[in-house]
C-alpha cells in the first residue's frame, strides 16, 4: 500500500506545470481566434488564400520547431496575410551562429532574426515574399536590402503543396553560412512595397524568374 502511494506520488502532476500548460494553451487559441476574425475582415484577401493561412498558422503551433522555440510567428497589424517570424535558434557549428551571439550582445533587447513573410490573394499557388529585417546578414543569395535569391520563393519553383515550416527551416539553412554586418541592421529597417517590385525585376534578369 505505502509502494501503491509513493508511485502516485511520483507521477502526480504538478499544479505548476499544469498552470503553464494552460496558460500557452489559452494564448495560442487566442492567437487562432484572433487570426480567424483578421482573415474575415481582411479585405484584400480571398478566402481560400485566408482558409489556407489560418491552416498553415494552426500548423506553425502545433509543430515541434515552435514548440521547442526554434522560431515564432506573429501576425503584423492584424492582417493574416503578413507574419514575422523570429528564429531564436540556429545550428550552434555554423558560420551564422558565431556572428549571431556577437550582434545579440550588441543590439540591447534583440535576440532573434526576424523575417517579414507576405502572402498575396494568390497563395498557396504563388510564393510568399520573404526578407530579412533584422539582422544584417549577407551572403551570395541574400540582396542588400534583405530579400531572399531562393528559387523556392519563385512562380517557377513553388508549389501550393510547400507549407511554411520547411520553408522557414529552409531559409534558416541557408543563411547559416552568410555572416552579420555588425551595426548595419538599421539600413534594412524601412520597407517600402517598391523594394518587392525591385527584387522582381532583378530576378526576371538575373534569372529569368
Amino acid at each position: 500500500m505505502h509502494q501503491l502511494s509513493t508511485v502516485h506520488a511520483h507521477t502526480r502532476i504538478s499544479p505548476y506545470i499544469i498552470a503553464v500548460l494552460v496558460v500557452v494553451l489559452m494564448f495560442i487559441a487566442n492567437e487562432i481566434a484572433q487570426a480567424q476574425v483578421r482573415a474575415q475582415n481582411d479585405k484584400h484577401g480571398s478566402s481560400r488564400a485566408s482558409k489556407r493561412l489560418m491552416k498553415e498558422l494552426q500548423r506553425v503551433y502545433d509543430s515541434d520547431s515552435y514548440k521547442n522555440g526554434v522560431f515564432t510567428v506573429e501576425i503584423v497589424d492584424d492582417s493574416i496575410y503578413e507574419w514575422n517570424v523570429k528564429i531564436y535558434k540556429l545550428d550552434p557549428e555554423s558560420y551564422l551562429h558565431r556572428d549571431f551571439v556577437k550582434w545579440k550582445k550588441m543590439a540591447a533587447g534583440r535576440d532573434h532574426i526576424l523575417l517579414r513573410v507576405s502572402y498575396d490573394n494568390e497563395y498557396p499557388f504563388t510564393p510568399p515574399y520573404v526578407r530579412i529585417v533584422h539582422p544584417y546578414i549577407f551572403g551570395l543569395k541574400i540582396l542588400s536590402t534583405g530579400e531572399i535569391c531562393l528559387d523556392l520563393l519563385t512562380n517557377s519553383g513553388w508549389t501550393s503543396a510547400y507549407t511554411i515550416e520547411p520553408l522557414i527551416l529552409q531559409i534558416s539553412a541557408l543563411i547559416s553560412n552568410c555572416g552579420i554586418g555588425l551595426g548595419k541592421e538599421a539600413s534594412r529597417l524601412a520597407y517600402a512595397e517598391s523594394n518587392k517590385i525591385e527584387y522582381e525585376k532583378l530576378m526576371k534578369q538575373r534569372h529569368g524568374w
